[in-house]
């Protein structure tokens, strides 16, 4: 997959992109889920060969359905559950997960934590790699305002 960039220079150059590409995410209601979906169709159109992955819920069944959050869930139930060894196997690696509090969601940080091994046969750094995000406006974390008077 070739796409054309420039630098803030201002020069124009073409990037060869990565042939397998990963999506991964966690969505508990949808959101992030539609955007893994449209950052997969324009990556296939670009020529990748890209497969989507879910991580694992880890909230009980039942908050999920007193939440609301398992009838929305049954939209994309046909994603398969990713694992972290699958990781190897891909050139880039695009992730998507809500904030919660300023942090990624905890299923995310769940999947996350046990790719160790994985992190170490696999040089990452090699890798192209990017994040997808919603942040809600509720959930954002500030800090009071203070004035001084002298």
């Amino acid at each position: 997959m070739i796409i054309k960039a420039q630098s803030l220079s201002g020069a124009s150059h073409e990037v060869q992109l990565p042939a397998k590409i990963q999506v991964i995410f966690y969505s508990m209601y949808g959101h992030i889920y539609q955007m893994a979906e449209a950052v997969a169709v324009g990556a296939r159109e670009g020529g990748g060969e890209v497969s989507l992955w879910q991580v694992p819920e880890l909230v009980p069944d039942e908050i999920l359905e007193k939440s609301g959050a398992a009838v929305a869930r049954a939209a994309f139930d046909h994603v398969p559950v990713g694992k972290p060894t699958q990781l190897a196997e891909a050139d880039a690696i695009i992730f998507g997960t809500p904030t919660r509090f300023g942090n990624m969601a905890a299923q995310m940080w769940n999947f996350l934590d046990q790719t160790g091994g994985c992190r170490r046969a696999v040089h990452w750094s090699a890798r192209w790699g990017a994040l997808l995000r919603a942040l809600h406006r509720s959930t954002a974390v500030t800090r009071p305002r203070s004035s001084v008077s002298i």
